[in-house]
Formats: C-alpha cells, structure tokens, sequence
C-alpha cells in the first residue's frame, strides 16, 4: 500500500483545520450565547446549561485538537462520549467525526515525517 502524496496530506491539514476552526466558534457561540440568555423553558434551564457547557467544553478541545492532533483528537472522542451520556444530543456525532479525523490527520502527519527523515 502506497503511502499517501504531500499534497495530500497538506490538503486533508487544511480542510480538517478549517472545519475545526468553524465548529469550534460555532460551539462557542452557542454555548455561550443560550448561557447567557436561555430561550427554554422554567423546567428546562437545568437541562439547557449541560448542553450549554457541554458544548463550551467540547468546543475548546476541538481548538486544542487543533494544535496538537492526536491527543486532542482522543481527548475529542472521550468528550463527545461524557457528552453524550450526560445530554443525548445530535450534536455529537459529528463531534465524534471530527476527533476520528482528527487522529486521522495525527497520523498522517507523523508518516509524513517519518518518510522524510527516510529520504534523508
């Protein structure tokens, strides 16, 4: 099996940091903003600030998955997990994916140094 090209991979970096970068301000913007002001019901406040703080915490380590790839793209994982225990939200699905492409990238990202230090 081949491995894959540079451009590739520098591709998928961009995209996967992109759509990173977007869920994360999303997250944050939401979280924040429902926080602040809730739009629920008496009986639902409760309810609304675990999503609301469930999806400030998985936004921030989406932003820390940024940097550090495959640690942040576990920690990823782990999160969308308690998360959904916590609170059955659909929300965690893609938070899900994201993490997974995540540790995707990590690992390409380290078989592209690898070859290069080969190449040397």
């Amino acid at each position: 099996m081949s491995s894959p090209s540079k451009s590739f991979i520098e591709t998928f970096n961009i995209i996967i940091v992109i759509l990173a970068a977007t869920m994360s301000i999303f997250g944050l913007l939401m979280g924040v903003a429902n926080l602040i002001q809730p739009t629920v019901p008496e009986q639902y406040l409760e309810q609304n600030t675990r999503v609301c703080v469930g999806l400030i915490i998985s936004s921030l380590v989406i932003m820390y998955a940024v940097f550090r790839p495959y640690s942040g793209g576990v920690l990823i994982c782990i999160c969308a997990v308690v998360y959904f225990i916590i609170v059955n939200n659909p929300l965690v699905y893609p938070i899900i994916l994201l993490g997974v492409l995540s540790i995707i990238r990590a690992y390409l990202n380290n078989k592209k140094v690898l070859k290069e230090i080969d190449n040397n």
